[in-house]
């Protein structure tokens, strides 16, 4: 009974495995037969990862479309971790440094160790220091030897040479700070030749992991055309990420200066997403693009790129003919300068120009040498430097003394060559002018007239009405500026000092504490043509999508300040604008003098410590103003030396007349 009993259970047994294969058997034809198409497609998901996509910057032109900064097609070399093989990075490392090396390329590496041995910290990079031993977890007084030693134990670097080792650690540092992952990979190099993106593909199979990516590059194809204005690019680096989106990365460029930086958030755009689908082994299976990038907007400029070479090289040719001459007064010793041309009617900025300069398209390779230049090439001066304005301020004073029935056309103020009302101090003139009337004072600049003339007014009524007209105030451009300053007992206390009876006197022919930009100086002689509307100044004409099929802005004209609503009289701007005319016959100098177009000026002669500057403003054509033009010149001596570079200006807006080179400036006088 018992054998029998154990023979069934064997039966019984082979059946249930029998069955057991048979159900297993069916799941299987129907996973690999039946239904093999739905479970392929749910093998390569057994996990994903994102990466980025990078979106194309948006482009910036002139304001007829000329472009300044575009696009162009360029290659990087990227690593991308998920073909990256574990074990084998150095040696991948060391391949394409070496790749790049012998193309004379290079690569991300801000490591802030020397590059040869001996080995130092890089001098002037304590912040990139002290990160690195905080990555390294050591103590921060730290020698470079405990660096590298770390570095090396870190990456696996014992055997390596210096040259090997500062090689590898520098990339391997850098994908740290850039966050190198799945879901980041690591530009090694950026905008790399095709000869390099040939050699690397030539080794594509002791690369792995490496990738060139067609990728878009700024290019600055105006170069020297308004650098300070359009501004440039550059990498982003670990302590600029703090305040910024999440979605900076330190792959990512971004705007540093002008434009730029200024519509980093229009120009910028929006990157896409590719998902990456992986097996159990960490095996790519297949990509797919999830979200497309969007490009980011384009910016127009008010700026007109011919009009802007034109004053550039005005300004620069000018500058250039005045140091070859003799003497001071002459201009010798002239050292920089700016101008700035404005639409009178809209406000809209024409060019902004300044001397010394710089060009976008070699930026960074002439930055180390630029720097150093006690000039200041990368100085914006029409947006950012303040200057005396001398008697360019004159005719804001007067406004000031007709506007409040001080004076008519006909009052007169006796010249002597010197002012006597104070009797501790007694400031001159540059002639004796005798009985003097504001429209002779304003054409031979007459320095008595206007002591006598702001010293009734006092400081209050002479700032009020410049304030009016823009000086000492933001003139509301779209970019970063300075705003100057008024002088009176408010700067002065502002400074810990005091204000006494007779600085209005210096205060009213535009020394004392007065300091303007150029770009304040032409909005003032725009708004005193303008029938004494001030415009709000632009630099930004309007704003498009990226293929220019949309509009997002346009700039609209707009009146910050109408003078009539401040009791200011067409009568009282009459007058002044009648004295600018006949100025220009005669403080202006030959240049102007018997111009074809009628021109309404002033020159200014300021003093600075022991030097001079030239200023000088201008519009035109005065019985139908177009444009307003404002120069400064540093150290040139006075404020008639800068008036060729308006002729120039006026002559190619005009007339269509290219300004001269050197040395047909240099034979022409």
């Amino acid at each position: 009974m018992k054998n029998k009993m154990s023979v069934s259970s064997f039966f019984v047994l082979i059946g249930l495995i029998f069955a057991i294969m048979f159900a297993y058997g069916l799941r299987l034809m129907n996973i690999q037969i039946v239904n093999a198409d739905k479970y392929k497609d749910r093998l390569p998901s057994l996990y994903t990862r994102t990466q980025r996509l990078k979106a194309a910057r948006g482009e910036i032109f002139d304001r007829n479309g000329v472009p300044l900064a575009i696009n162009t097609i360029g290659y990087d070399l990227t690593i991308n971790k998920a073909y990256f093989p574990s074990g084998s990075e150095n040696e991948i490392i060391l391949r394409l440094v070496s790749i790049l090396s012998q193309a004379g390329e290079e690569w991300n590496d801000t490591l802030p160790i020397t590059e040869t041995a001996p080995f130092e910290f890089v001098e002037g990079r304590e912040s990139a220091v002290s990160k690195l031993k905080k990555y390294l977890n050591i103590e921060q007084y730290a020698t470079v030897e405990d660096a590298v030693y770390w570095l090396k134990d870190k990456y696996g670097l014992e055997e390596a040479t210096d040259e090997e080792f500062r090689a590898i650690a520098g990339v391997r540092y850098e994908m740290y700070l850039r966050d190198f992952s799945m879901k980041t990979p690591f530009v090694f190099a950026s905008d790399i030749s095709m000869d390099t993106v040939t050699k690397i593909s030539e080794n594509s199979s002791l690369l792995q992991g490496a990738v060139i990516e067609e990728t878009t590059v700024r290019e600055y194809v105006a170069g020297d055309i308004a650098p300070h204005l359009v501004g440039i690019i550059g990498p982003l680096y670990p302590e600029d990420l703090e305040g910024l989106p999440d979605d900076y990365s330190l792959n990512d460029y971004i705007g540093k200066i002008g434009v730029e930086k200024t519509y980093e958030d229009e120009l910028r755009g929006e990157d896409g997403e590719m998902t990456v689908y992986l097996d159990g082994t960490g095996k790519v299976i297949s990509t797919e693009v999830t979200t497309h990038p969007t490009p980011g907007n384009s910016v127009y400029l008010t700026i007109d790129a011919n009009l802007q070479r034109a004053v550039q090289d005005s300004l620069a040719t000018h500058i250039e003919y005045l140091k070859q001459q003799e003497d001071t007064d002459h201009g010798k010793d002239v050292t920089a300068g700016s101008v700035v041309v404005m639409d009178v009617a809209s406000g809209e900025l024409l060019a902004s120009a300044n001397y010394p300069t710089y060009n976008l398209s070699t930026y960074y390779e002439d930055y180390s040498t630029l720097i150093k230049d006690e000039n200041n090439p990368y100085y914006n001066r029409a947006f950012s430097g303040i200057y005396a304005p001398g008697s360019t301020y004159k005719p804001s004073v007067s406004i000031a003394a007709l506007s409040e029935n001080l004076i008519t056309a006909s009052t007169t103020v006796t010249c002597t060559g010197k002012y006597y009302h104070f009797p501790a101090y007694q400031p001159t003139c540059m002639g004796v002018h005798s009985a003097t009337n504001v429209l002779n004072a304003l054409k031979v600049s007459c320095n008595v007239f206007f002591y006598d003339v702001g010293r009734q007014l006092g400081i209050e009524r002479v700032n009020r009405y410049s304030s009016l007209l823009g000086l000492g105030q933001a003139t509301g451009v779209e970019l970063p500026e300075r705003t100057g300053r008024l002088a009176g007992p408010e700067y002065r206390e502002s400074i810990g000092l005091d204000w006494f009876a007779g600085d209005i006197l210096q205060a009213s022919i535009g020394q004392s504490d007065n300091a303007f930009t150029p770009l304040q100086l032409a909005n003032y002689a725009a708004a005193l043509a303008n029938s004494g509307k001030r415009m709000d100044v632009n630099v930004i004409k309007k704003i498009t999508s990226y293929n220019n099929e949309e509009t997002f802005y346009e700039a609209v004209p707009e009146v910050v300040v109408d003078l009539a609503d401040y009791g200011v009289g067409e009568s009282a701007l009459s007058t002044v604008k009648e004295g600018m005319l006949l100025a220009t016959a005669g403080t202006a100098g030959a240049p102007l003098r018997n111009y074809p177009i009628k021109i309404a000026s002033k020159t200014g002669t300021p003093e600075t410590g022991s030097s001079l500057n030239a200023a000088f403003i201008c519009y035109a054509p005065a019985d139908d103003p177009q444009i307003a033009i404002s120069i400064i010149l540093e150290n040139a001596g006075h404020g008639y030396n800068a008036t060729q570079i308006a002729r120039y200006i006026l002559d190619y807006y005009f007339f269509g007349i290219t300004p001269p080179a050197l040395d047909q400036e240099s034979e022409k006088n």
